[in-house]
Order: C-alpha cells, then structure tokens, then sequence
C-alpha cells in the first residue's frame, strides 16, 4: 500500500500497462472489459482503451496516464473524453457503432478542480486518485489486494509488456500460474520468470 502510487507510476513510459491494469481492476468489480478497440464515431475512427459492459450498460473508458509525481488530470483531459464520447454516440445513430450509456475518465493521478467541475456538470465518470472520494483508484486497490505486478522494484521495461500482453498485470496473476506458464504467455526467460 506504501508504494502503490509509485508503483503505478512504473508502468511508464507508455500507457499500455495502465489500461491493462484498470481493465482487470474492473473485471474484478463485475465489468466485462475489452482492451483497444477501434470504433467508428460520426466523424471520426476512435481507438478506446477500455470499452466496459455491466447489467446492459456500454462505457467506454478513456485512460490518462503520468508516469511523473505532481501532475493533475485537467479540464482539457475531461473534455475530449466528453466529445469522444458525443460523436460515438452520434455514430450510433448513423449505424455505425453501438451505443454508449457512459464515460469514464481514469487517471492515476488527481483530477484538477475544474475537471472534476466539468465531468460532474456533463456526467463524465471519473476514476483517480482519491476520487470518487473512498472509492478512488487506491481504494478499488486495496479492497481487493489488486496490487500491481510494478509493486515488485527491478521489473524492466521488456518484463513489464510481455506481462500486460499475457494480461498479467496483478501480482496474483503471477501467484497462480508456475514459472513455465509465465514464461510461455509472456516471453520472460525462465530465471526472471522464477525470480519473480
């Protein structure tokens, strides 16, 4: 829990782990999370990170990640999920996509006052860290144990995308599998496969 901001912050350059990472954070709350899709919008082809499915409701997830301490997610972040999310929906309507009932904002960093202002005004969901106050990202976290793989210090960059495209991103995922299964779905040699 010390090291869990960092942690995330590990995941860096990049923010492909981040995605990974917050789509198994959802399934573990109930979700059915698909990872980079490409959808038509009205007027333009959008790549979402996450779209999620839950009791008939459709979100697509629009993920911001800093890899840097002192960064806010701002207003600028919370209005292209927004408009994204319009001209999905307005795709809906022209047949070209299935509709959208949301949008969700995650971040692992805090949300600007004027972002949380806008998403609240527009009903953009929001997911950062420490908000939703008690159910902020650290909290969805901690609940269940759904550490990530980065809590582990010395995991390289090369270690970190074979296990987020075997979509081993917590460290149960590492727990419950022996060391030739890590090392066949991710690609890490055996002796760093047994180290970790």
């Amino acid at each position: 829990r010390y090291d869990l901001k960092n942690a995330i912050m590990r995941m860096g350059p990049a923010g492909f782990a981040f995605e990974t990472f917050i789509a198994e954070v959802l399934r573990e709350y109930g979700y059915k999370a698909s990872l980079r899709r490409k959808i038509q919008g009205r007027c333009a082809l959008h790549e979402i990170d996450i779209v999620l499915e839950k009791g008939g409701e459709r979100i697509m997830v629009e993920c911001k990640y800093h890899n840097a301490g002192g960064i806010y997610t701002g207003l600028k972040e919370a209005m292209y999920t927004y408009a994204r999310f319009l001209d999905l929906n307005e795709g809906h309507e022209d047949g070209l996509c299935e509709r959208f009932d949301g949008a969700l904002l995650a971040t692992n960093t805090r949300c600007s006052d004027e972002a949380r202002r806008y998403a609240s005004c527009r009903g953009l969901r929001v997911l950062a860290w420490r908000y939703p106050r008690n159910a902020g990202i650290e909290r969805l976290v901690e609940k269940k144990g759904l550490y990530p793989v980065t809590v582990i210090h010395g995991l390289g960059n090369e270690e970190l995308t074979g296990l987020s495209k075997a979509n081993m991103m917590l460290l149960r995922d590492l727990a419950r599998r022996d060391v030739e299964a890590i090392c066949r779905s991710s690609g890490i040699p055996v002796d760093k496969a047994r180290a970790l």
